[in-house]
């Protein structure tokens, strides 16, 4: 099941956590306590299982996703996608952020969504990737590599 609406923090008007099942935001110099995260941990088991560890990874270095799909048949989304909210740069940085966790990253693209009364909503950005792989194989590497 395609996660096709994030509660983000921003949506209801808080910054660094949020209640119930929707995600806490990490904060990469905070350490969650353990209620913070069980509560994170209910939300990525609501995302596709695919996905999750990349929305997690994404989320965990402060990028704000509202929706992800892992794709295929059945899936809201024919390609693994993560849509995000930010300004003119932050795309940027979160392609940084996938890339240097080695994340398969096929597009980076910024959209506006047409509402049914025909306004644009907008602009939202958007990573899509290159087939999954499993995460686990990823954590064994260095996210960083020394220079040759």
């Amino acid at each position: 099941m395609c996660a096709l609406s994030h509660l983000s923090p921003r949506a209801i008007g808080l910054t660094g956590r949020t209640l119930g099942t929707a995600p806490i935001h990490l904060n990469p110099h905070v350490s969650l306590g353990p209620i913070e995260q069980a509560r994170r941990e209910r939300w990525l088991a609501t995302l596709d299982p695919g996905i999750a560890p990349y929305v997690d990874w994404l989320d965990s270095k402060g990028i704000e996703t509202f929706e992800s799909c892992e794709g295929g048949e059945g899936h809201g989304f024919l390609e693994p996608t993560i849509r995000f909210y930010g300004d003119n740069s932050e795309g940027f940085r979160a392609l940084a952020v996938a890339v240097q966790r080695e994340l398969p990253v096929a597009e980076l693209r910024r959209y506006w969504q047409v509402s049914r009364a025909g306004e644009p909503e907008g602009p939202h950005w958007e990573l899509t990737f290159r087939g999954l792989r499993l995460f686990a194989d990823l954590a064994q590497r260095p996210t960083i590599r020394p220079a040759p």
